[in-house]
This record gives C-alpha cells, structure tokens and sequence, in this order.
C-alpha cells in the first residue's frame, strides 16, 4: 500500500505537544481569572514565597495585636466609667463632710446625717471596686474570680459596734494605709500609731479636776473629750495652776485619766484654762506577749495600747509562738489585754517576743499582681490598679473614721472633732495631688484620682494611636502580599484570549496539515 500523508508521527506528536501546553497555559490562565491569583499555591510563586509568607505573619500578628487593643480598650472604658463614679462619689462625700464642719459638730441629727452619708459613700465604693468586665473584677489583681472588696457594711450600728472610736479601748478604725490594709502586729512594730505624726497642739478638754489619789487622775467635766487621747502615751498639760507637766497615759475611759505610777499631781479643781497636748504615742510593738490558759484564755501585751487597731469580733493568726500558732476569734479588748471567745484554747506562755501577729480586719480580698498588656511588639503598660491605690484607700480611710463612734459614746464624732480635719485632709489627698494640704498620719503614697484618671487616659490614647499604626502597616503589607498573589485582570484577559486565538489557529493549521496529500499535487 502506497502512503501519500505528507504529515508524519514525530510532526504530529510534536505539534499535539505544542497544542496541550498552549491548551494548559489557557486553563491557568482561567482559574487566575477566576481566582484572581497568580497562583493557588506558594510552589507557583517560589521566588517570592519567603517574602510573602513573612509578610503575611506581620500583617497577622498585627490584626492579633489590633484586634486585643480593642477588646482592652472596650474593658478600660468601663474602668473609666468605674473612676468617675468613684471621683464623684468622694466629691459628694467631702461636700458632706465639709458643710458639716461648717455648723456645730455636737448635735446629734447633723452627726448621724455625715455618718450615714459616710456609710452609703462606702457602699459605693465598695459597688464601684467590684465592678466586673466579662466575668472579671477589674480591681483585684490577678484574682479576677474574686471581689477585691468586702468592706463587711451589714448596716452602720454593726459597723460602729465594732469600730468604736475610742482610742483607750482598742477599737479605733487605723488611721494609717498599712494598719488598714496590712494589719500585722510585732514586737517592735503594727501599733496604732506607728507612722503617725504626733500632733502637739494644744487644745481645750473643757473643765479639768486634778486628783493626787496614787495613781492620780485628770478628769474632765464634757463625757468621752479624753477619747482621742491614746492609753500608753504621754501628754503635756499647760495653763493649770498647779500640774504643768508630762504625763503618761496608763488607762483611760475617755473621761478620766488615770496616769502611771511614777506621776505625780496636786489636787485641783476647776481648772478652765488647763489645756492638754499629746506629746508621744505609745511604744511601737507589743513588747512581749503572755499566753493564759485562764477560761476564758487570754493574750496580753507588755506595751499599753498594742491591740488599739483590733475590734472584737476580728481573727487574728499568730505565727513564731513556741506553743500558740494558729487562729483565734477575739471577744473582747481593753488595748492591752484580748479575751478569746471561749471555744478557742492556749496553752500557758510567759513573755515572748518572738509571735507575728495578723488581722483579718483588711478590706481587701485580692492580690498585688501587675498585669501587663502588650499594644505592640515593642510597647506595652501595665495594670496596676487595684482596690488598695492609695487614691481609693485614702477616700476608704475617711469615709470609716468619719463612719466610726457612736453618737453620745467617748468615740463619738462629737467628743472627736479633729477628725473631722482629718478626713477633709484625707479627701483632698484622695482627689488631688498633695500640694499644701496637711497630712494628717504622716507621708502617704502620692496616687491620687487626678493622677490615675490621667495615667488611664494616657493609656487609653496609648491604645488608639497603636491600632491607628496597626491599620495603617496592615494596609500597606495587604498591598504588597496583593502585589505578589494577585493577577493583573486585564493583562489576564489579555492572555487567555491571545491563548485562545492561537489555540483555535493550531488545531486548524493541524486539521490542515493532517487533510494534505502527495496524491493532489500529482
């Protein structure tokens, strides 16, 4: 058989090859058309897979970034409307406080409005620190499940039958941060008055009647005026006739003074002018301790006063004892002498030096771990906000002393104007930085709500012009990871139709090819 195919096997497998490939760079044409990619995996963009993939990570680590700033960013506006609150109930309390101290101080209805606005100044407080943000107490440190205050507000008379005010029978509210926060009692330190400048002035206890009765005693005709004057310190009295001097102070029921054994006084009564100054506070510390086993069991301190910041009703734990570790529920206190209730048991032990003795008496329920949140790869604040910053425990402090004593009693807030002062000083302190305002129980920590409300403020601005570079850097990387992965359409376009036309010529130059014959041109 004659052949006549001028087309033969090597031409046509190599034009069918060129046909394929002409057909496949089409159908890649039309998935990145479709796709709008180059390609549908980095093996088809080898050359620039490295650059892209890192690109792609920033732009994720950023939106990550972007995305918790807001989420911080929605919790610290509810801690900002948390502060504000609080700013306006400190405000509101200090104008109470204030207007009272503009009339007369004695009178039982406008002691008992202070004092109750006091009270529901607390329970506000306590409402705004235990603000929570999805699920979370945002003033508790790390201990977000827990409420960071418990201020124990049952109703005013519980709170004033356990702070009673008067400084001689061991229910004084403290009057310093860490008495109040961290009530811890040693032998050389955690009294009442550790920390708290002495305020030497002298002032007016009304009538005095001086008695040389060994021990001898100053007594004053007003009921409660001696409350404020601590058991265990000394006092100078001026202006008397016959007893200028410094005394100690070795018991007092806040109307009479009975002195310590090596005082002596002459016999005076009627003394108007007489005034009195503290002129120290007790000893630091307990001295030492003795344990009685004595039914009810009780633990006494050699320095007089020692327990002044312990109310009946506290637990106390004490710790380094040879024979008395452990927990303990007190019943009563005379400053110097606590009586335990009666199902809890000590044993027998002299004077030591050696027990810690802590209060549950702190407010506070949470912890002092800083939380930190990082904006950016490279800048990050801290949460350092609890419930014990000073701005808050200053306002705390007031509102309580002004809170403390019932009206009539030696702790009243009658017979114990100075805190009145005390508390204004505290509110200032509170609400602004210290300037001139006195303060009252030594140097305290300089936060105040001024402070915090900016510190908040500059970190909220910290976040927004972070995620406003966040944004900005994402749609840059978002161009260029386009510029790598993305086709030009038109270019695209272009191509397949370019493909296509050369596609539909080879099939038909090959249908051509494969219709010729030697046989037509014989």
């Amino acid at each position: 058989m004659t052949i006549s195919r001028i087309a033969n096997l090597a031409t046509n497998t190599q034009l069918i090859n060129f046909l394929l490939r002409a057909q496949k760079r089409m159908m890649d044409t039309e998935v990145q058309i479709s796709s709008e990619k180059v390609s549908q995996d980095y093996a088809g963009i080898s050359l620039d897979a490295e650059r892209l993939i890192n690109i792609e990570n920033d732009a994720l680590i950023l939106g990550r970034y972007k995305r918790n700033n807001e989420l911080v960013d929605v919790k610290m506006q509810t801690m900002e409307t948390t502060i504000e609150g609080i700013k306006k109930t400190v405000g509101d309390f200090r104008e109470a406080v204030f207007e009272f101290s503009g009339g007369s101080t004695n009178v039982e209805v406008r002691v008992e409005v202070v004092q109750k606005a006091a009270f529901r100044a607390l329970k506000d407080m306590e409402a705004h620190l235990n603000t929570d943000f999805n699920g979370d107490y945002m003033f508790s440190g790390a201990r977000t499940g827990t409420q960071p205050a418990d201020f124990n507000l049952t109703n005013l008379a519980t709170f004033q039958s356990k702070w009673t005010g008067d400084a001689s029978t061991g229910t004084l509210f403290p009057v310093t941060r860490d008495h109040d926060l961290f009530p811890k009692l040693t032998a050389t330190a955690g009294t009442p008055w550790d920390g708290v400048t002495v305020d030497t002035t002298a002032r007016s206890y009304g009538t005095l009647s001086f008695a040389d009765t060994n021990p001898d005693t100053i007594t004053t005709a007003t009921a409660g005026a001696f409350a404020n004057l601590p058991v265990g310190g000394t006092i100078t009295v001026t202006n008397s006739t016959s007893n200028n001097g410094t005394f100690t102070i070795a018991v007092n029921d806040g109307t009479t003074i009975t002195l310590s054994g090596g005082d002596s006084l002459t016999t005076e009564t009627n003394a108007t002018n007489a005034t009195i100054a503290k002129t120290t506070h007790p000893t630091s510390g307990y001295g030492t301790l003795t344990f009685a086993d004595a039914n009810p069991d009780t633990i006494t301190a050699a320095n007089t006063g020692a327990f002044g910041n312990i109310p009946v009703g506290a637990k106390i734990t004490v710790t380094g004892s040879a024979s008395n570790n452990g927990t303990f529920t007190v019943n009563a206190n005379t400053g110097t002498v606590i009586t335990l209730v009666s199902s809890d048991s000590l044993a027998v032990e002299g004077a030591t030096a050696a027990p810690t003795v802590t209060v549950d008496t702190s407010y506070y329920q949470g912890d002092n771990v800083v939380e930190n949140h990082r904006v950016s790869k490279i800048q990050s604040f801290d949460f350092d906000i609890n419930a014990t910053d000073p701005a808050f425990e200053k306002a705390i402090r007031a509102m309580s002393i002004i809170l403390q004593g019932v009206f009539g009693t030696a702790g009243g807030l009658q017979n114990n104007s100075v805190r009145i002062d005390d508390a204004l000083n505290l509110l200032d302190l509170s609400l602004n930085p210290p300037a001139t305002t006195t303060q009252p129980f030594g140097t305290e920590l300089a936060s105040n709500i001024e402070e915090v409300e900016l510190d908040h403020g500059f970190k909220r601005t910290l976040i927004d012009r972070n995620n406003k570079n966040h944004e900005t850097l994402i749609g840059f990387f978002e161009a260029q990871v386009a510029a790598v992965e993305n086709i030009d359409t038109l270019d695209a376009v272009t191509r397949l139709l370019d493909d296509s036309q050369a596609l539909e010529a080879s099939y038909q130059a090959l249908a051509r090819i494969r219709q010729l014959s030697l046989s037509n041109f014989l």
